[in-house]
């Protein structure tokens, strides 16, 4: 029987500051970075609990570790909360020292403040007076951390770093909203204790304890796959900048250009498309790797530091590539470029992208029309096969990293070369004809809308004068036999028309004044309102069809598949 990779626990921050227990934070991940807006959200999540009601609690979202041994983890993921969690403890103490200090319930006071320190912060070594705390955080910021905020000294501003100023920031915020919080009551101290153990004991996390990185990697990526982001990024930049660093990097001003190095890549992959970059970067210049084996492959890479410093080189070159390949608007490609990489942006076609990757490294200086001719090629056989579903992604993924690696190796050299080997991916005219005479696409999905009138409009425009963009708002996708359908519709047809409603016969363009004033009603009044239109299709529609039923959609749609077998015509 498998081993789970994953140990999932639900914990209150409490449970997670259990005594005994250390957290580090990874050499290169990033620094603390939260500002008063996600300040404000915790304090408010706070407020919310009611400090009478134990019922009531608050989710913080996954807390991802790496567990050392029993007491010592590393956070992958859930440093910013942990940390403002614990700077807020922090400024609640200072607050209480600074009540028993002016002789508030002095005694309490000053016990309540060392009960959460010990608890929840760390232990006061008794020779150095400095606090061991249970969390470590990046050497761009523990310094401050242990020596100023975790000791409660005062808190100097001057020549500190961007992430000190906002831990500072945050401490200070903090204890005014504490102060403002208990301000009305006797027993002020008492106040806050209550709400600090509504912090520690309702503010719960779904710890996740993985046994190595690769674990984690593959961890991040499922999540984000389901919309939850974690920063696999991260995880690969502690690889590589610990594996660099053990050799090369020694001085601040070197570590701050690594710094540099990976800001520049982040921004140009973009939030959340981390791991999409990473295996189309593998898969255009390496043997192809399963998705869950990524990042075992990349760190093992990255374990020498030569292999390493080159890796992050090489993804800082192709990034702003591929940032562009998925920026159909940028201003590096020619009109026939942006048209067909436009397509594959409405597709959400990922596949043909490391091709495209190694194409623009090998061909877009050198022999530009080359590039183009296999850009177009690209989009016509994603349109294509997105109609005819003739290859699953996993063999497309595998065939176009074949013909990458013979790029690199020289064993293709020639436009036609890459062409010919491009004819395994391509629907023949029968079966897309066929397919496409067939297809039904719900245009409830906003993507799937936005595909139907991409389809519309390029059928229209091979068959009569019009271009326009297609995703203006002027022109609408109206449902011939409505979705909703009124009175003067045959109830004899209902049933096998309402299963039609999707099909691309039965779909066509119309303005959006015109659309609302038909909306649902009867064939007849809506053939006079097409006669109108713009568009040649829609009049088209009212010139031919004289009554609307399911034999009608068909013919209609066999119609369209002709035209579109031309308009979507790979020429090898």
């Amino acid at each position: 029987m498998a081993t789970v990779p994953f140990k999932f626990r639900n914990m209150t921050f409490r449970q997670v500051m259990e005594p005994g227990c250390f957290y580090k934070v990874p050499l290169f991940q990033r620094s603390y970075a939260w500002g008063e807006h996600e300040w404000d959200a915790l304090w408010q999540d706070i407020l919310s609990l009611p400090l009478d009601d134990t019922a009531q609690s608050h989710f913080m979202g996954l807390l991802v570790l790496y567990a050392q041994d029993r007491a010592h983890f590393t956070i992958f993921d859930g440093q910013q909360r942990l940390t403002t969690i614990g700077i807020l403890i922090l400024s609640a103490i200072s607050l209480l020292r600074d009540m028993a200090s002016n002789g508030e319930n002095t005694e309490l006071n000053t016990q309540r403040g060392k009960f959460f320190l010990d608890s929840y912060i760390g232990n006061i070594n008794l020779v150095t007076l400095n606090v061991s705390t249970k969390l470590t955080l990046n050497p761009n910021t523990n310094f401050y951390y242990q020596h100023y905020l975790a000791a409660l000294e005062d808190l100097p501003s001057v020549g500190r770093n961007e992430s000190e100023i906002l831990m500072r920031q945050a401490f200070l915020w903090f204890k005014g909203q504490l102060e403002a919080f208990c301000a009305k009551d006797k027993d002020r101290g008492a106040h806050i204790a209550a709400l600090v153990d509504t912090v520690v004991s309702r503010l719960f996390f779904t710890t996740v304890t993985v046994s190595n990185e690769s674990d984690a990697f593959a961890l991040f990526e499922s999540l984000n796959a389901r919309g939850a982001l974690l920063s696999a990024e991260a995880l690969l930049k502690n690889r590589l900048f610990s594996s660099i660093a053990s050799e090369y990097m020694e001085s601040p001003p070197a570590l701050q250009d690594l710094e540099m190095r990976w800001y520049q890549i982040a921004s140009c992959v973009g939030e959340g498309n981390f791991g999409e970059f990473l295996r189309i970067f593998w898969n255009s210049q390496h043997k192809i790797v399963r998705k869950n084996a990524l990042f075992t492959t990349l760190s093992r890479e990255a374990r020498d530091p030569r292999k390493a410093f080159v890796l992050l080189k090489d993804l800082g070159s192709a990034a702003p590539q591929y940032a562009a390949l998925r920026t159909p608007s940028d201003i590096v490609w020619n009109p026939r470029e942006k048209a067909a990489l436009r397509e594959i942006e409405i597709l959400d076609s990922t596949a043909p992208l490391s091709l495209l990757l190694t194409c623009y490294k090998v061909f877009f200086s050198s022999s530009r029309q080359t590039f183009t001719r296999i850009v177009e090629a690209a989009a016509g056989i994603a349109f294509r096969s997105s109609i005819a579903g003739n290859t699953t992604f996993n063999e497309q993924e595998r065939i176009y990293n074949d013909i990458c690696l013979k790029i690199l190796a020289q064993e293709y050299t020639s436009e036609q070369q890459i062409l010919d080997a491009l004819k395994a991916l391509y629907p023949e005219d029968d079966l897309f004809r066929l397919s496409f005479s067939r297809k039904s696409i719900n245009t409830v999905p906003p993507k799937s809308r936005e595909l139907v009138r991409y389809i519309l409009f390029r059928i229209e425009e091979q068959q009569s004068i019009i271009s326009c963009d297609p995703f203006t708002p002027k022109y609408t996708i109206e449902h011939i036999f409505p979705v909703t359908p009124e009175d003067g519709w045959s109830p004899a047809e209902f049933r096998q028309m309402q299963r039609m409603v999707f099909r691309l016969g039965n779909m066509t363009l119309l303005e959006a004044a015109s659309n609302r004033a038909v909306g649902n009603s009867s064939y007849e009044q809506k053939r006079e309102v097409y006669k109108t239109s713009v568009f040649q299709t829609t009049r088209a529609i009212a010139e031919y069809y004289g009554e609307w039923c399911a034999d009608t959609i068909g013919k209609r749609q066999k119609h369209m598949a002709d035209i579109a077998v031309q308009i979507w015509k790979v020429r090898f």
